[in-house]
């Protein structure tokens, strides 16, 4: 599968995506058992008295994370699963300004439960966020 192919594919398995649309991520690339997110900031996207300092609220942040391991775990699953988070740990490391590039690796995929690290990096390449996300795997 190419990876024009496998990214038609994790966007395919996202639909009807209400969230992901809302906060308009864009899925950059997919590989097998990873995922790359771009996230543009929005005025509602920042913090609270943030005083117009242009950092994204943590919540925007964890989401991301959470969007990009779901996209890296689709690349590992057949057509009859589904998955769900489970459990989700994020760390701030800097203030997460401007555009926003996620990317997630799966780490284990069991036959119940996988485990994704992912990284948050600004558009200027400093990495503002980690997080592990616990996805169940569902059978259809």
């Amino acid at each position: 599968m190419t990876g024009d192919e496998r990214k038609a594919a994790v966007l395919g398995r996202l639909q009807p995506a209400p969230f992901w649309d809302h906060l308009g991520c864009e899925l950059v690339d997919a590989g097998e058992g990873t995922a790359s997110v771009r996230l543009a900031p929005r005025p509602e996207f920042g913090r609270s008295g943030g005083m117009g300092d242009g950092t994204l609220h943590g919540g925007v942040v964890s989401s991301l994370i959470d969007a990009t391991a779901s996209c890296a775990l689709i690349t590992l699953l057949t057509v009859e699963e589904g998955r769900t988070t489970i459990d989700l740990s994020v760390h701030f490391l800097a203030a997460a300004q401007g555009t926003l590039l996620a990317t997630a690796t799966v780490r284990r995929r069991g036959g119940r439960t996988a485990v994704i690290d992912a990284e948050v990096f600004s558009a200027g390449g400093e990495l503002v966020a980690i997080g592990r996300a616990t996805f169940a795997i569902l059978r259809r």
